[in-house]
């Protein structure tokens, strides 16, 4: 409610995400996972949708979108919820603006991206989400725009190993089934970029973070990135839990999670980096463990 996050107190807004109405999730569904993203306009979210009866099953993703106005000033709230039923949209995540002065915004206009891994290839799915007029209903999503990227060869769910005493008997989820948060938005020149990153693995080796650069200037997405890796600065320790994002310069962060079997690996986290002008698809700046 005011400039004090602290006692300045909050508006609040309780909001149904399982209404079961037309094009939204159905009754009982858990709005699992939610992600949000702030944009020039909106501020948008994303979740994916489970169902209990008779079992636990995937139903589908919801997308959302928000109106800022309304949210800083306690005003009835303006929004939509919207539903995409079936895998093919799993853990679509709202790319984040990053930058705010003149000539690190997108165009006027410019609609948000959601990102998701592609459950049918290996790509990143880009889809185009237009809010409607003040962030309320009548929002329209585009098809999805296939992003290609490096192909791996096992799926990495709970695969993450600790030292003793915790070896074998407790290991550690991958998160390997979907994209990690933020979805960053980056403008730098005239190039403007989404950042993205999730968890893989190929047989016989550690979990690794692959990340990627998508270019989305103009409004038009590439279908090859400019940049991607599967960064593996060893083949001992598992890196997973990754998130990326650049500066106004186009250096670039990535920070993630590490463990393996063997004392003092523990669960840990660290971070690397490339400088804009480093050699593309690579961070060479040393890895850092905090």
């Amino acid at each position: 409610e005011t400039s004090d996050p602290v006692a300045g107190g909050w508006w609040l807004y309780p909001l149904r995400f399982d209404p079961g109405t037309a094009g939204t999730p159905p009754v009982g569904a858990l709005n699992d996972y939610p992600k949000f993203g702030n944009w020039t306009d909106c501020l948008y979210m994303s979740a994916n949708e489970f169902t209990f009866s008779p079992g636990e099953a995937f139903a589908g993703t919801s997308f959302a979108s928000f109106n800022k106005d309304d949210l800083y000033s306690g005003a009835t709230l303006r929004w939509s919820l919207e539903f995409l039923s079936g895998p093919s949209a799993f853990t679509m995540i709202p790319s984040n603006l990053q930058g705010r002065l003149p000539g690190q915004m997108p165009a006027p206009g410019t609609p948000n991206y959601f990102v998701s891994e592609s459950t049918s290839g290996f790509a990143f799915d880009v889809r185009k989400f237009t809010a409607g007029p003040n962030c309320g209903g009548g929002g329209v999503l585009s098809a999805p725009t296939s992003v290609s990227h490096a192909t791996t060869t096992v799926f990495p769910g709970t695969v993450v190993t600790q030292p003793p005493p915790a070896t074998g008997a407790n290991l550690l989820d991958s998160v390997g089934d979907r994209l990690m948060q933020k979805v960053q938005y980056r403008k730098v020149g005239s190039t403007e970029s989404l950042w993205v990153v999730h968890t893989v693995q190929n047989t016989g080796e550690t979990v690794r973070p692959q990340w990627a650069q998508i270019d989305v200037t103009g409004g038009t997405v590439a279908t090859t990135p400019v940049q991607q890796q599967i960064y593996a600065p060893d083949t001992t320790l598992h890196r997973w839990m990754a998130s990326i994002a650049a500066d106004n310069q186009g250096n670039v962060a990535l920070g993630y999670s590490t463990s393996n079997d063997t004392a003092p690996n523990f669960p840990s986290i660290a971070y690397s980096g490339r400088l804009a002008g480093d050699p593309l698809n690579t961070l060479p700046q040393t890895e850092t463990q905090l």
